[in-house]
């Protein structure tokens, strides 16, 4: 049972945007309602996380993530057949009653704002005056009040919302928050076709087209598409040649010569890997430092960012 999430599909609004975020939600409901596993031997030693997890939080100390980890995954265990925590029935109270109190705050909050989207731990709405905030946060104060949680607010100027699970937010000074694959902040692990998800934020937050953003890239890495095989495959294909490797590292050709990507079942069932290029070449070795080829694509990277854009956009109001 998981709380049931609504919002604007593919929603682009300008104006006073507010989150409302319940803070570290599931874990204060296990401790202040009594929803944490029966098979906790000392409940206090989860309370004593929680506290020093705020802190550190408060303080914008990054160990405060270690902490929420430790917390969150304990309510997961609960759902885990095979775990020592393992309890349903705790597990399904802590989904019920958070859905509850956050529709009661919805249904409060409904004559003072427009509901652009409610999620696990917290909403999104827009507000028409910027006086209207005092009147949101007196209730929210009411509601946190009754219901022992803690709220956190925060303001944007605009929001493109594709689904619930993928947005960006843009404050007044083109900083944002974001969610989902198109749109999420990227590391030196998880690296996947980083060109476009820098076209969708400068288009976004910019204006700048998609192309201007990756025809001005002469970077290498930023055109990477990482393809990984699952256990459910014996190898890759490159055209009809077997590849070794599982892992690959893979750029839009257009070379006519160039071959696509493909998995292979055991069975021996042929599938073409979801997302690459109908040509492509292969590049496994460091390619840090490396400036784009005249073999490279570019026109396959801006067709993906113009359609990944196509699913944000939406009526504007």
């Amino acid at each position: 049972m998981g709380w049931a999430s609504w919002c604007k599909r593919k929603y682009i609004g300008e104006g006073i945007i507010l989150n409302v975020d319940v803070v570290s939600f599931y874990p204060t409901l296990m401790i202040e309602y009594g929803f944490l596993s029966r098979n906790v031997v000392d409940s206090n030693l989860y309370k004593q996380i929680y506290e020093e997890r705020i802190r550190l939080k408060v303080e914008n100390n990054p160990l405060h993530k270690p902490y929420k980890i430790v917390l969150n995954s304990t309510y997961g265990a609960m759902k885990h057949k095979y775990n020592n925590l393992y309890d349903p029935r705790q597990a399904n109270n802590v989904c019920v009653v958070g859905q509850l109190l956050l529709l009661d705050l919805i249904e409060k909050l409904e004559p003072h704002w427009m509901l652009i989207q409610s999620n696990t731990d917290g909403l999104i709405g827009k507000i028409k005056r910027i006086s209207d905030l005092d009147k949101i946060k007196e209730i929210c104060r009411e509601w946190e009040e009754r219901t022992h949680m803690k709220l956190e607010f925060e303001t944007f100027k605009k929001i493109y919302q594709k689904d619930v699970n993928n947005y960006i937010l843009i404050h007044e000074d083109g900083s944002f928050k974001s969610k989902g694959a198109y749109v999420k902040t990227l590391n030196e692990i998880d690296n996947d076709l980083p060109i476009v998800n820098m076209a969708l934020k400068e288009y976004f937050i910019n204006k700048t087209p998609v192309e201007e953003t990756i025809n001005n890239c002469k970077d290498l890495l930023m055109f990477q598409k990482v393809v990984k095989l699952t256990y459910k495959y014996s190898h890759a294909l490159y055209g009809d040649k077997p590849l070794k490797e599982k892992t690959l590292r893979v750029f839009a050709s257009k070379n006519e010569d160039d071959k696509g990507v493909f998995k292979v079942k055991p069975n021996g069932r042929v599938e073409k890997i979801a997302n690459t290029p109908e040509k492509c070449f292969i590049l496994n070795d460091s390619v840090i430092g490396k400036r784009v080829p005249r073999r490279l694509d570019k026109e396959w990277y801006i067709n993906l960012a113009k359609k990944r854009i196509e699913d944000f956009v939406g009526k504007s109001d």
